[in-house]
């Protein structure tokens, strides 16, 4: 049997999505920019809204920090190419 691997297949590190607490996704981003206004209470909103992946485990929220990520991406890119005054 033969196998066959795709050239763009990541390995299999790179394909576990990166679930992180709320605090660790706060952290992650105010790592990135000491600036941001992102706050904990922002993200738990996302969650509750369905907005962005995630798992509920008991109290603590499992939040993907690559869709955290996304969102944040995709909200900043629309808000900068849309023009409400056209």
């Amino acid at each position: 049997m033969k196998l066959i691997v795709s050239e763009t297949a990541r390995p299999a590190k790179e394909n576990i999505p990166r679930y992180r607490s709320v605090q660790q996704c706060f952290e992650y981003i105010k790592e990135l920019d000491g600036e941001s206004l992102v706050t904990r209470y922002f993200i738990r909103a996302l969650c509750r809204e369905g907005k962005i992946p995630h798992f509920a485990n008991g109290k603590k929220l499992l939040v993907s920090l690559d869709g955290l990520i996304a969102y944040l991406n995709l909200q900043s890119r629309d808000r900068h190419t849309t023009n409400k005054y056209i």
